[in-house]
């Protein structure tokens, strides 16, 4: 894949779904909460996608100002490995409605991590356990707002 399509399609495509989460995705998938301190369910899932979005419409304006070199950026190697983690990530949603958020994540996580090629298993455990306790702690306590359980929990 040559550099030039990448670095020109990929900040596109990310500021196109970024638009699409936020008029379509975010009030679809986020139902109406309890307000606290003004701030709902729906207040982290837009100013995420609205910082995503604005990053990739930044870099889109860079890339078409300044010009990219026509070289090759991906090894199949490389291909390959982010082929096989795209997959994982959508396998990934997909078992959130099955497992729940939380054993979803931790076998993600625990997959990502050492196919990423980090294989110290106690730091990962750690990452892993801090990251879910500090989700729970963010969202269901400190925002209200529900993490998916799964249907077999």
């Amino acid at each position: 894949m040559n550099a030039k399509r990448v670095e020109i399609v990929v900040p596109l495509a990310i500021f196109i779904l970024a638009v699409i989460n936020f008029f379509a995705g975010i009030p679809l998938a986020v139902y109406p909460g309890e307000q606290v301190y003004g701030v709902g369910p729906k207040f982290f899932p837009n100013l995420i996608t609205i910082i995503i979005g604005v990053l990739a419409a930044a870099l889109l304006v860079q890339k078409l100002k300044k010009g990219v070199k026509d070289e090759l950026v991906w090894s199949n190697e490389e291909l390959k490995n982010v082929s096989l983690l795209s997959l994982g990530a959508f396998i990934y949603i997909f078992a959130i409605g099955y497992l729940g958020y939380y054993i979803s994540t931790f076998l993600a996580m625990f997959i990502f991590i050492y196919a990423l090629g980090y294989k110290k298993w106690k730091t990962i455990l750690v990452i892993i356990l801090v990251t879910e306790v500090l989700v729970y702690l963010l969202f269901e306590k400190g925002l209200f707002i529900f993490i998916p359980r799964g249907f077999l929990f």
